[in-house]
């Protein structure tokens, strides 16, 4: 059973514009008293300073909070140099984002709307990548 749930950008943008598939996912969550999480760098990318940060605030209230680790920059810097070849821009900070998955207790998953760069960089772990549409 999944305990570990951390949320990429999209899927924190869509959990603060109350969409249906993000409210089922923090749902599920609270129901098998597991707990969502975030990577610090993923505040970087869905706040802008603007009132709509109000909404961010309130939805990372309740999540466990990862800071971007040595350990974690490095672990990410491995997974985005093995992908490098296969993927034509800069996947920094959804390195970061899976390297933070991998270093959470398991079993872990990741939800995003973009797959396939998430898949890529934890392949060879067990953390597991869902698809928000």
């Amino acid at each position: 059973m999944t305990r570990t749930v951390l949320l990429d950008a999209e899927a924190v943008s869509r959990l603060v514009d109350r969409s249906p598939q993000m409210q089922a996912w923090a749902t599920v969550v609270r129901k098998r008293k597991a707990r969502l999480h975030l990577s610090a760098v993923t505040l970087a990318e869905v706040s802008t300073g603007a009132p709509r940060d109000a909404g961010i605030h309130r939805a990372v209230n309740g999540m466990a909070l990862h800071a971007v680790t040595p350990e974690i920059g490095y672990a990410a810097g491995e997974m985005r140099a093995r992908v490098r070849s296969r993927k034509q821009r800069d996947l920094t900070v959804d390195a970061i984002v899976a390297a933070t998955a991998a270093a959470l207790p398991g079993p872990a998953v990741v939800v995003t709307s973009d797959p396939s760069d998430l898949t890529a960089l934890l392949e060879g772990t067990d953390v597991r990548v869902a698809s928000i549409t």
